[in-house]
């Protein structure tokens, strides 16, 4: 093709066809700088819609990773909910001086109970280290970094997380005088071979009517009922938090797909 083109010129020269020679020149030239063109638009092309599918490669494995984060934000949840349930049929029974033996053991291990939130953070970490910049949408990629950076870590390190904590500890400390081993009991299920860690039925109470004197003991509870309240909001607004990204990350794939 080079060649014919050469021939081209050199007959155009040779004729002293000089105008047409130079008209032809410019058109090549005009040719050739659109074929240049043309080429990088198709690379840039080719570019972009490479890093398109990376985008919604990395939008899904976030997806992925929260709907896992989401499912034990939820079930943590509930445990608190258990807690805090728990809880309050201790207080109720102690602040009514109404005492039935059998809920009270049934429910007071609950009330040293504390549940940790463990979430996922791999696909937000390989994010970071491709570069937060390979999300497009400014609004939603913010959102994700405050998801995983402020929201979901309030779960562990909040005020609230912090001090349920505390008080858990405080509870048991104030129990701990009362309780007395049950060793019938654990004969009882030691015999049966239900193995040595056991959860519940290892004690018993010492004296129902001082457990029900114990203001101490009440007040504790009572503020281990406030805290665990606010720790159970703060899962709500997380699981709120997470589902609203995880809607906004959806309608994202589909806008790039």
């Amino acid at each position: 093709m080079i060649k014919f083109y050469r021939k081209i010129r050199q007959n155009l020269i040779s004729e002293g066809k000089t105008v047409k020679y130079f008209k032809y020149a410019i058109g090549e030239i005009v040719l050739v700088v659109i074929g240049i063109l043309i080429a990088l638009g198709i690379n840039n092309w080719n570019d972009a819609q490479k890093m398109t599918r990376k985008e919604i490669k990395v939008y899904q494995e976030i997806h992925s990773e929260l709907n896992e984060t989401l499912a034990g934000v939820l079930d943590d949840k509930k445990d608190w909910e258990e807690i805090l349930n728990a809880s309050v049929k201790i207080r109720d029974m102690l602040v009514k001086n109404d005492v039935n033996k059998d809920s009270l053991l049934r429910y007071l291990p609950r009330t040293w109970d504390l549940e940790q939130s463990n979430p996922k953070t791999s696909a937000f970490e390989s994010l970071k280290s491709l570069g937060l910049d390979i999300l497009s949408n400014d609004t939603l990629r913010q959102d994700i970094t405050t998801l995983y950076q402020l929201t979901i870590p309030s779960l562990m390190k909040s005020d609230a997380a912090v001090e349920a904590g505390r008080i858990r500890i405080k509870v048991y400390s104030l129990l701990e005088p009362h309780l007395k081993m049950n060793r019938t009991e654990i004969l009882s299920l030691l015999a049966r071979n239900e193995g040595t860690y056991i959860r519940s039925g290892y004690f018993d109470i010492k004296d129902v009517e001082s457990l029900i004197d114990d203001e101490p003991l009440l007040l504790t509870i009572q503020e281990s009922l406030n805290w665990r309240l606010k720790v159970i909001r703060i899962h709500e607004w997380v699981v709120k938090s997470i589902n609203s990204v995880m809607l906004h990350i959806e309608d994202e794939i589909k806008r790039l797909s």
